[in-house]
C-alpha cells in the first residue's frame, strides 16, 4: 500500500489560511500522489489528514478531501496531535485537534463529517459515490460481479450521520437489503444482477 498525508497551512486556530488555494492544492497533490501509487500497481491509502478544528471553515477543509477520497474509494485516517505538552510538537489549544471540547462534550459537527458512510465490502466494481452531510443524503452505484454469497456491506451511523432517526436504504430492484447489525446494511444482488449496475440511496 502507498501511503500519503494531504495537509494545507492552517492557522494557530487550526483553520485553513486560504480555502481557494488550499482546494487548487488538494486537487494537484491527490492526482499527483495517487499516480505515485497507480504506477507502483499499489493501493493508495491516505494515512493523514486532518488535525484542524471544528470551525466553519475547517468542517469545509474537512469535506473537500473526503470528497476526493469518496470519489476515489481511497480509504483514510484522521490525524490530530496529542496534548501532552511534547517540545517538538503538541496540539494548542488542546482541544482543536481532537473530537471533544475540554469540559468533554464531543464536536458532534466534525464528528458527523467523519463518520461518513462507506462500502465495507463491495460484490463487483465500485462506481460513484455521492454523498452530502447537510441533507444526510447518501448515494452509491457499483457494478454487480460474482460472488460466493453476492453480499455488498455498506457502513451508515444511524446516530451522527442520520441525526438519530430511522435508515431507509432504496436499492435497485430485486437486491434485498437486510441489517446485520448496529449501522451495518447488507445488500445481495441476484444472479441476473451480474454485470449490471446497481444503485442504492440512504435518505
Amino acid at each position: 500500500v502507498y501511503s500519503m498525508h494531504l495537509y494545507c497551512h492552517v492557522n494557530n486556530m487550526g483553520e485553513p489560511w486560504n480555502e481557494f488555494l488550499c482546494e487548487l492544492w488538494h486537487f494537484k497533490n491527490f492526482r499527483m500522489k495517487s499516480a505515485v501509487g497507480e504506477k507502483m500497481g499499489s493501493a493508495v491509502f491516505l494515512t493523514e489528514f486532518g488535525a484542524m478544528s471544528e470551525s466553519p471553515q475547517a468542517l469545509r477543509e474537512y469535506e473537500r478531501v473526503l470528497t476526493l477520497t469518496d470519489d476515489n474509494f481511497m480509504s483514510w485516517t484522521y490525524w490530530q496531535y496529542k496534548f501532552f505538552h511534547d517540545i517538538t510538537t503538541s496540539a494548542r489549544p488542546t482541544h482543536i485537534e481532537g473530537y471533544y471540547y475540554p469540559e468533554g462534550q464531543p464536536q458532534l459537527k466534525k464528528l458527523k463529517l467523519l463518520t461518513r458512510p462507506y462500502f465495507q465490502e463491495v460484490c463487483g466494481q465500485p462506481l460513484t459515490s455521492n454523498i452530502d452531510n447537510n441533507k444526510n443524503f447518501a448515494q452509491f452505484e457499483y457494478t454487480a460481479g460474482e460472488c460466493s454469497d453476492s453480499s455488498t456491506i455498506l457502513y451508515i451511523n444511524e446516530k451522527l450521520f442520520n441525526d438519530g432517526k430511522k435508515i431507509v436504504v432504496e436499492v435497485t430492484s430485486g437486491v434485498q437489503t437486510s441489517l446485520i447489525r448496529t449501522n451495518y446494511f447488507r445488500l445481495t444482488h441476484q444472479k441476473s444482477h451480474i454485470g449490471q449496475k446497481l444503485s442504492l440511496i440512504h435518505i
